[in-house]
């Protein structure tokens, strides 16, 4: 049977893989709230692994979202994770790497892992597998299920966005309608010119 954790979503790095703590090493990796009894039961199966506890007046801080559950003193967040690549350095082929589904008709499930990156209070399910070494005992990252799917927006890196368009790239005017014809600039006074200058905007 496979192992699965529910809960609410947050700091979903799969798409791109996150850089280890004190580390130039990639890895994978998943949080994801659940309440306090969740987090008891997981502490108990992994000591070394615990989940994390943040106070409830600094996790919107912390997390961008609302607390999930708002009448307790803490949140508590499970933290999955899985190496990008092996210990030579080379990328894990991508049959490897976690995916981040999506529920479709007839109980199937679709990949968006490349297409679509959920936002930090998404819903869903996140699967692992448990290991054993001297060390103890780990839960180690699989998949996620996205069962309510909150798309995070990067923002734009255009500089043209301020303005409410886009930058046109070299070559891209190939394609693009030929511009309209010059018209003649009417002759006008100089008052006329100075009173059709003046801001509509008070700044």
């Amino acid at each position: 049977m496979t192992n699965v954790v529910e809960g609410t979503l947050v700091y979903v790095c799969i798409q791109t893989p996150t850089t280890k703590y004190q580390s130039t090493d990639k890895e994978f990796k998943v949080g994801i709230v659940v309440d306090e009894d969740t987090a008891d039961a997981w502490d108990e199966q992994f000591p070394k692994q615990s989940a994390k506890a943040a106070k409830t007046a600094e996790f919107k801080d912390l997390y961008k979202i609302d607390p999930v559950f708002p009448s307790e003193k803490k949140q508590y967040i499970i933290n999955l994770k899985k190496p990008a690549q092996y210990k030579d350095g080379n990328p894990l082929p991508e049959q490897y790497t976690p995916k981040v589904l999506v529920p479709v008709d007839g109980g199937k499930y679709e990949d968006v892992t490349q297409t679509v990156l959920p936002a930090n209070g998404s819903k869903g399910k996140v699967s692992y597998e448990v290991t054993s070494n001297d060390y103890g005992t780990f839960a180690r990252l699989k998949n996620v299920l996205v069962t309510d799917m909150i798309e995070y927006k990067k923002a734009s890196t255009d500089a043209a966005a301020d303005f409410g368009g886009s930058t046109v790239a070299k070559g891209e005017e190939d394609f693009s309608e030929a511009p309209a014809k010059p018209v003649a600039a009417k002759k006008t006074t100089r008052r006329a010119a100075e009173e059709e200058s003046e801001p509509d905007s008070p700044f």
